[in-house]
């Protein structure tokens, strides 16, 4: 059986009021609701004071990741095309 996620990260509201503890994914889900930025301080415990969100690299790399994704899935992939070369260059009918 999976371990229940870790309850450990809190994060600074828009009203200057600690909220948490969350869940890492919590934050994540936070983040891609734009509950929260990355410029939201953020903070467990270890850490010696609270830091941007923007500056944690778990979650840096968690969207990074995502970001990659959602650009591969969104962007149509387009054939390049190679102009033929003509068969005989020094044909008039080409020149033309």
């Amino acid at each position: 059986m999976d371990d229940p996620p870790k309850l450990e990260w809190f994060y600074v509201d828009q009203n200057n009021e600690s909220k948490g503890p969350y869940a890492e994914r919590d934050i994540d889900a936070l983040f891609r609701a734009n509950d929260i930025s990355t410029s939201t301080p953020v903070w467990k415990e270890g850490m010696q004071d609270w830091e941007p969100l923007g500056k944690q690299q778990q979650f840096i790399d968690n969207l990074a990741e995502d970001d990659i994704q959602i650009v591969l899935q969104s962007q149509p992939v387009q054939k390049l095309i190679q102009p033929e070369e003509p068969s005989n260059p020094e044909d008039p009918a080409i020149l033309m």
